[in-house]
């Protein structure tokens, strides 16, 4: 199985300065470019501090959901049982506004099933946790892609990729 897709891309229509981290000048190939342009040697690079930041909650579930589903077929083929999964209970496809009822009901409903801020759908907790979700499936394809559910764990890859597309752009 080859996952192809790059999630750079999609994750950079949100938020476009990582292009300069990875095209720029500061990124790596920014680097090269310098040294072809200057034959001297370059000066030292004065490395700064990392500053850690917590994970958006969308993108931390989405990676944890992503490592128990590896685990869990993992274990499925270690005790000999199927691996089948129903894509849909594990990442459902963007939510939509419910049919209008009649006699129409007041929108949205109180209190709100979706939020609680009692705004509308909440697209970056879905777009995270599609992230994360793929991100974990396609940087651990090459552990679990010769287990027996590994067509379990494709479909979900897939749905997780084509969610985080259409909530990316």
């Amino acid at each position: 199985m080859a996952l192809n897709r790059s999630l750079v891309a999609i994750i950079a229509r949100r938020n476009p300065s990582i292009w300069e981290e990875i095209i720029g000048p500061l990124g790596p190939l920014g680097r090269f470019d310098s040294v072809a342009l200057n034959p001297q040697p370059l000066p030292p690079v004065q490395r700064v501090a990392l500053n850690p930041q917590p994970l958006p909650p969308g993108v931390e579930y989405g990676t944890t959901v992503g490592v128990e589903l590896v685990r869990a077929a993992g274990l499925a083929q270690l005790l000999r049982l199927p691996f089948e999964l129903v894509t849909e209970d594990i990442c459902p496809p963007p939510r939509t506004r419910p049919p209008i009822p009649w006699p129409p009901a007041p929108w949205p409903p109180r209190p709100d099933p979706w939020r609680h801020s009692g705004e509308d759908f909440d697209n970056d907790f879905d777009f995270g946790f599609a992230v994360g979700l793929a991100f974990v499936l396609e940087s651990s394809a090459h552990g679990w892609e010769q287990l027996d559910g590994a067509g379990a764990l494709e479909r979900v890859h897939d749905a997780a990729f084509t969610t985080a597309e259409r909530l990316g752009g």
